[in-house]
């Protein structure tokens, strides 16, 4: 009875402890749900963000921001892009940022704002910009969305996705 009994205690114990540490090993690659509440929601990337980051690192001060970042950044990448602002909270969530699980994934729906990013090196992504406000203000309509364009062209687009402030090249030159 004791053998049992100490059996089924060790294996309750490995169990649970198992399942904590999966869940901690996939947040760090960015698989697992983000718990933040107030944070900002940053989609995408491309060379503007790290200078984003440091206006934010900037602003925190002594309190740290809670920022989530969804991109296809290697783990490498981003315990650099870490390291460089340590006064910021940073999560991640690996995937497309227009892919509705992958934004609640993100837990948007306790988010204060949503940063959508165009990436510079890939032709029509900011199509990939539309879609991804077109489904956030889907999802919750009263998020603030601020999206981020290479092409002009693209404004009207995102003004009848119901973005609340639009971003293009010229605003960062």
């Amino acid at each position: 009875l004791m053998l049992a009994g100490i059996g089924l205690v060790s294996t309750v114990t490995g169990t649970i402890s198992s399942i904590f540490t999966t869940r901690k090993i996939n947040q760090g690659k960015g698989l697992g749900m983000v718990e933040s509440s107030n944070h900002v929601v940053v989609c995408g990337w491309n060379e503007n963000i790290e200078h984003l980051l440091s206006c934010m690192a900037q602003i925190a001060d002594d309190n740290k921001e809670n920022i989530v970042l969804i991109n296809d950044l290697t783990e490498d990448q981003l315990n650099s892009i870490k390291a460089r602002f340590p006064n910021l909270n940073l999560n991640f969530v690996r995937g497309d940022h227009s892919n509705e699980a992958t934004l609640k994934l993100a837990n948007i729906k306790e988010a204060n704002s949503v940063i959508v990013i165009s990436d510079d090196s890939i032709p029509e992504d900011d199509d990939k910009t539309i879609l991804t406000t077109l489904t956030v203000k889907n999802l919750y309509p009263n998020l603030k969305v601020i999206a981020y364009v290479t092409e002009r062209r693209k404004i009207p687009y995102l003004k009848r996705a119901n973005a609340d402030e639009v971003i293009t090249d010229e605003n960062f030159k």
